[in-house]
């Protein structure tokens, strides 16, 4: 990780501006608003008016310009299906970015999502989640399993890398917390496109893929200053789950996804997690890989993704 931070660091750059128009494909999808208890006016897309299938919420995942556009290759296809798709942004996170600087937790998310099955999906659900927020899936599965039908893992985390903090990043996160103007240029410099581009490839088997389109939408989201605190959390070691805590009370289906490609999202090899080592820890879970395919099997493979999701909750 002190790699990644020095590298981060010695790029203090402006996150660059558009002039033209957000492109349609990369526009909000989110169009109705609830009241929620500690959270506020929470933004979210319920299911489409004529869905009858089973519901289903897709939580995005906690890095650099993530928000609920991350589902917009997988979206329409759960759409088609007839699932009742439920899409929302984490709190601190695009539409429900919050300006002021605040601490975030694990914890933090773990009850807004728990609060958002109770206020708005209100019945169980399949929970798909993507890296670090599979651990928050997972816990909340254990706690409230009223509330959980299954849940769908992708590229789960928190074995090698994400399991805990180090002293080195928090060292960090303690001096971008204290200090504004240095943490503001250290967001920007985490979207400048070689940066983007450096991290955005280890994510993915094919490289090209990382297009100027994709690049656009994390440097769009990048100009949220409502995302900083929870970028600066994330980067700074706060936002940590080890697997086999998360999981520990889960009983809930379980299906795991893992590109067979995938490689470590570090400076080093040994944070890569391997398939076998989460079945270690929870034999019990399924599991599936997806050929010519690195971390992000939903935005790579998505149709593969699709399908393996649709048999799964078949099966539940």
């Amino acid at each position: 990780m002190n790699k990644v931070v020095l590298f981060l660091i010695t790029c203090l750059i402006s996150i660059p501006t558009f002039s033209n128009p957000i492109p349609d494909i990369l526009q909000s999808r989110l169009n109705k608003k609830i009241q929620m208890q500690d959270f506020g006016e929470v933004s979210f897309r319920g299911p489409k008016s004529r869905s009858r299938g089973e519901k289903i919420v897709l939580i995005h995942g906690i890095y650099a310009g993530s928000t609920h556009i991350t589902w917009r290759d997988m979206l329409p296809l759960l759409d088609q299906a007839g699932l009742q798709v439920y899409l929302v942004d984490l709190p601190g996170v695009g539409e429900n970015g919050i300006l002021e600087k605040r601490t975030y937790s694990m914890e933090l998310f773990d009850r807004f999502i728990t609060k958002f099955l109770e206020d708005v999906v209100k019945g169980p659900a399949t929970l798909v989640a993507e890296s670090l927020l599979t651990t928050s899936i997972l816990k909340i599965a254990g706690d409230r399993p009223d509330l959980v039908k299954g849940l769908v893992l992708l590229s789960p985390t928190g074995i090698n890398s994400l399991a805990t903090g180090n002293p080195a990043q928090d060292q960090l996160y303690q001096r971008l917390y204290n200090n504004d103007i240095f943490a503001d240029s250290f967001y920007k410099s985490v979207f400048t496109e070689t940066n983007l581009r450096f991290f955005l490839e280890k994510t993915v088997y094919d490289d090209s893929l990382i297009t100027d389109l994709r690049i656009q939408e994390t440097q769009l989201a990048g100009q949220n200053q409502a995302q900083k605190w929870i970028t600066i959390s994330f980067v700074g070691g706060q936002l940590t789950r080890s697997f086999r805590d998360a999981s520990r009370l889960a009983n809930s289906p379980t299906l795991m996804i893992f590109g067979e490609e995938a490689e470590s999202s570090g400076t080093t090899d040994d944070l890569l997690e391997k398939p076998e080592e989460f079945l270690k820890i929870r034999p019990d879970f399924e599991l599936a890989t997806i050929p010519m395919c690195g971390q992000s099997v939903h935005r790579e493979r998505p149709e593969f993704t699709k399908n393996l999701i649709l048999n799964f909750i078949q099966r539940i």
